[in-house]
Parts: C-alpha cells; structure tokens; sequence
C-alpha cells in the first residue's frame, strides 16, 4: 500500500531540513507515482540532449524533479507560499510561456521533419483534417510520413478547425490552457491551475512533445477534461449531460485503442447513478460505434486508425501482447469495481489504464529499439497519461475548496 506521509515544514535553509524532507518524499507513493508519470516518458529527451552535453546532468535532472515534486507534495510552507503568489498574472504568464515555446520552436521541429525529425503526428492531423475539410476521405493515401495515421475521425474533427487553417501550432497550447482553465473553474482557485502546469512544465517530455508537434499531450487533456466534463454534467442532467457524453464518443476515437473508456466511465456512473448507465452508454457508446463505422465504411480497405493493434502485436510479439492485453483487461475490471464515487477517483483510476496500457507499448519499443534511450519513440505513448496524474495531485492532495460544478 503506498504510504502517505504528513507534511514536513522547513523553516529555514537548514540542509538537514531539506534532506530530510528529500527523505520523506523517497517514502511517499504519490512522489513516485508523480515522479515516473512525469519523468518517466522524459528519459528519451534526457538522453537524446542532455546525455549528449553531459551524462552527469541526467542524474542531476532527475534528482531536482523528484526534491521539486516532494517540496510541492510534503512541504505545506511551500504550498501556502506558492499559493499566495498563484494571481491570475503569473497564470497567464505561464500559459503565455507554453505558447511562446510553441510559437518559436515548432517551425523548427517542424522543418526538421523533412530529415525524418519532428513528429509525423502533426503532418497527419494536418493532411486528415485538411482532406475532411475538402469532403475527401481524410485516410486514403499514400502521404503520410513515417508510418500510418492514427488519429481517429472523432479527434481529426476536433482538431480540423486548427489544423486544416495552417493554426496547428496553437493546438497543444489552446488545449493545455483549457484543461488549466477548467481545473482553476472547479476548484475555485488560480493555484489549481499553477500546479497543473508547474507539474507539466517539470517534465521534458510535454516541452519536446508539445514543441514538435506530438498530439500525445492534447489527448490526455481532452480524455481529462471529456471525464470531468462527464463527472458534472451527469450530475446536472439536461442538455450537459448529453453533450459531456457525446464529448466523450468523440475523444474515445482520439486513438482505437481508447474505446475502453466510454464502459469505463460508464462503470463509474453506475456506482453514482446506476440509472444512467443505459442512457450514457446509449449516447457515447452510439457517438464512438457511428464515428469509426461511418468512416470505416467509407474506404474499409483503409481504416488506418486500426493499424495501432497490430503495431502493438509488432512491437510486444504475439504472446506478450496477448499477456498484455489479458492482464489490461483484468485492471479494467479492477479499477471499475474499486474506483470510488468522487472527481478525483475516477481521473486516478482512469489513468491507471492508460498509463498500464500504454508502459506496455513504450516498453515494448524500447525493447525492439535494444533498450537505446535516445531513440526511444516508445516514450512518446506515455505523454498521454501526463495530465491524469497531475491533475488526480491538484483535485485530491493541494486544495481544500470545494468543487463548484
């Protein structure tokens, strides 16, 4: 059972002080499981840049997140002074910083590309949403860069508006500002949101994942936002309701694999309101089935959504992937049974799925790729699960407001 430790107060700059609190967090499960959500998909980025400066600073790296996350997590004088300076300027400031990042650096990344750098993920997102825009079938083709598209149509849609006007730079941080906006909303508090992006900001990979264009990092917020969204507006009931479910149709086929979570969500909603659970499958199950079928049947030969299964099967082997695949199962049904009935359980459990599912596939690339850090692409998948957990720290661990709904 991960162990939950009271919080230490330093005082002053006693290095005793903050070496014990260093040791607190070594024994605090949320520092660990927060330390590997955020740090574990960054080892690819440290190894790619840092290790070519020098190998010493990865250590270091890692060293500075883990006492950062254990400060911000065990250290209640930290808090209240990081929630005192938490005004609406300084989140601006850091919703400004993402876009000015993104803004400067991927038209660099993306001309990089061209050599076999960047992320295919942005040019596939373009080139769908483009062709949907245009009344063609966003799939058929032979354009894309690297390997098969596999946006899938519920999130091609979403991000056309963007991505087919030659704004796609500004996807990952209008999506990023939204899900930090929506956290400062229900928790009535600028400091929820200055947490949420303070964590995010700590990890290599959202920068490199974000700067080149990856849409791993804008699926674990729209799965975010798409559950807190579902968590409220089944509570209200009317017109929320439906359109929180429809939400979620459409970012379940963000990725095939992600269909799990409309019978996910709607296992949590059962322990709520068991009467809804028919009416909530009905609505997004109905959006995720009429979605991928209608543009299956478009060109069925050409579904390339479908082609991550077996790119799983490739990477893991036949068998693993089956062992894979039975052992995911048998967490689904675990996390659907034991998740409680409030906000914070269901984004936790929620991202226990996703993560397990997709350390899987990343471990599975590092395999193939014969455990080479620096050509890790595999690490890339494990971006989708960065917001979940930081998002589980703010809701349960830094505010005492209630939510407002």
């Amino acid at each position: 059972m991960l162990c939950r430790v009271g919080c230490l107060q330093p005082t002053g700059n006693s290095h005793n002080e903050w070496s014990l609190l260093l040791l607190r967090g070594l024994r605090d499960g949320r520092v660990w499981l927060a330390f590997i959500s955020l740090q574990l998909p960054s080892l690819r980025a440290l190894f790619k840049y840092l290790g070519e400066i020098n190998g010493l600073l990865i250590p270091a790296y890692l060293i500075v997140a883990l006492f950062f996350t254990s400060l911000l997590l065990n250290s209640k004088a930290f808090r209240h002074k990081l929630d005192r300076a938490s005004t609406p300027p300084l989140f601006v400031i850091l919703l400004l910083i993402v876009l000015a990042v993104n803004l400067w650096l991927y038209p660099i990344a993306d001309a990089r590309s061209e050599q076999g750098g960047g992320s295919n993920q942005d040019h596939s997102l373009i080139i769908t949403g483009q062709r949907l825009w245009h009344g063609e079938n966003p799939y058929k083709g032979d354009e894309w860069p690297h390997e098969s598209a596999a946006a899938g149509p519920g999130w091609i849609i979403l991000a056309s508006p963007l991505a087919a006007s030659g704004l796609y730079v500004l996807l990952n941080p209008l999506i990023i500002a939204l899900t930090a906006s929506l956290l400062v909303y229900i928790r009535r508090s600028i400091f929820a949101g200055v947490v949420f992006l303070l964590l995010l900001m700590s990890s290599l990979a959202f920068w490199e994942l974000t700067v080149v264009g990856s849409d791993m990092i804008s699926i674990g917020c729209l799965i975010l936002m798409a559950t807190i969204a579902v968590y409220f507006g089944w509570q209200r009931g009317g017109v929320a309701k439906i359109l929180s479910a429809i939400l979620l149709g459409f970012v379940a086929t963000s990725r095939a694999v992600f269909f799990y979570l409309v019978p996910l969500l709607a296992a949590f909603q059962r322990k709520s309101k068991p009467a809804n659970t028919f009416s909530f499958l009905l609505i997004s199950g109905g959006v995720l089935v009429i979605l991928h079928l209608g543009f299956y049947l478009w060109t069925p030969s050409w579904y390339l959504p479908l082609h991550v299964f077996w790119k799983g099967e490739a990477l893991l082997g036949r068998s693993i992937y089956l062992a894979a695949g039975l052992i995911c199962l048998l967490i689904f049904f675990i996390v659907a049974k034991q998740a409680g009935r409030d906000l914070p359980s269901w984004i936790l459990n929620s991202w226990i799925t996703i993560f397990l599912g997709m350390t899987f596939a990343a471990l599975g690339d590092l395999w193939s790729s014969s455990f080479q850090f620096a050509q890790w692409e595999g690490a890339n998948y494990l971006g989708i699960a960065l917001p979940g957990y930081a998002a589980y720290l703010v809701l349960r661990n830094l505010n005492t407001k209630p939510y407002r709904a």
